[in-house]
């Protein structure tokens, strides 16, 4: 069966591509008409299928041009409990958009068309300091940013730190399986494995280091999945900002910061003391950035220490989020384990930092 991506661009073509004599009965541009989605759900579709049906659907209409307006998604059409959806997309000419918008928005009281799921898909979007980034990044490919670093040497530490994790998944893997559920290791292999075989297909920009850590940051965010893929994501994106500021502002500067708001959202949810990967980051950041204007390199080696130190202290501590949460504590302390995602973090700083 192919992925929900793969259906969704099928479905889509269907009714965009106007050079498809056979199928092709609606006259749109995207240059010229904006348009509305409707993702409907036939019936046995959960929540979190349904959301990304619609995240696929909005993207590649985004990546054809599209602009769309209006999203609607609920149980318009069904069929008992199929697990299935429909989409269905409204031309706003752009002599007409405003006013069938304006239609379209007005509060109705029929159970069949529920107002409280339209959407306009700009809240869906990145926002603009987060655009403007990602623009700065992709569009400086002749620009090198190395920020003191040779290309070489950065590929070479990533890829020692993806060895690494490879080589110790069978560990973590262990650890995961007695206080979680087992699969912490593979993720963090199945994302080393991915920036591995990104470098292997150059697809990995290493003149440009806050570029590069992006690139990274996106192949996580699509190899890994679940809640550390996410901080993982949202760290290296922090980072990214920050090397890039600085490297723009000074550019003679081989100085490392991390960008202090985007790095607070990761920090919303969990803190030091929950037993989780945090119990190492948190430390390894806070002390890189305390010492990190005097001396590089010892900030570095600091930070390490102290994120292996937060791993070692999750031995003992009582999990408050995750599914080691559920686990009784007398069975954590008997298994003296650290947690597997703190030991994770630890392993790959370990193969990125320590030559």
């Amino acid at each position: 069966l192919p992925s929900s991506r793969e259906l969704v661009r099928i479905m889509l073509d269907t009714i965009i591509d106007t050079t498809d004599l056979d199928r092709s009965f609606l006259d749109i541009k995207p240059t010229r008409d904006s348009i509305a989605l409707l993702v409907n759900n036939l019936g046995g579709l959960s929540a979190i299928e349904e959301g990304v049906v619609v995240k696929d659907a909005i993207e590649y209409l985004e990546e054809k041009q599209f602009q769309v307006k209006r999203v609607y998604l609920g149980h318009f059409m069904t069929s008992l409990n199929m697990p299935g959806a429909s989409l269905t997309i409204l031309k706003l000419p752009i002599e007409e958009g405003e006013k069938i918008l304006k239609y379209l928005d007005e509060p109705v009281q029929v159970p069949g068309w529920q107002n409280r799921i339209v959407v306009d898909s700009s809240g869906l979007q990145e926002d603009l300091d987060e655009k403007v980034s990602r623009s700065r990044l992709s569009s400086n490919d002749n620009i090198e940013y190395t920020i003191g670093v040779d290309p070489s040497s950065f590929q070479r530490s990533v890829t020692r730190a993806c060895q690494a994790v490879i080589k110790a998944e069978p560990e973590i893997t262990k650890y995961d399986t007695i206080v979680g559920d087992g699969d912490c290791g593979s993720t963090l292999k199945n994302g080393a494995t991915a920036i591995l075989d990104a470098f292997d297909g150059h697809k990995i920009n290493t003149k440009n280091i806050p570029e590069a850590i992006r690139q990274i940051s996106d192949i996580l965010e699509n190899s890994m999945g679940g809640t550390s893929g996410a901080i993982y994501c949202i760290f290296l994106n922090a980072l990214a900002n920050g090397v890039l500021s600085t490297a723009t502002k000074h550019p003679d500067s081989h100085s490392i910061s991390i960008d202090a708001k985007c790095w607070a959202e990761s920090l919303k949810a969990t803190k030091v003391g929950d037993r989780t990967l945090m119990d190492a980051l948190i430390p390894f950041v806070e002390t890189f950035t305390k010492n990190a204007s005097s001396d590089t390199v010892q900030a570095l080696s600091s930070a390490l220490n102290a994120a292996q130190q937060g791993a070692e202290n999750t031995r003992t501590l009582k999990a408050k989020l995750g599914r080691a949460s559920y686990i009784s504590d007398e069975r954590i302390k008997a298994a003296s384990v650290p947690d597997p995602g703190a030991w994770g973090l630890v392993t790959i700083l370990n193969g990125l930092l320590l030559d």
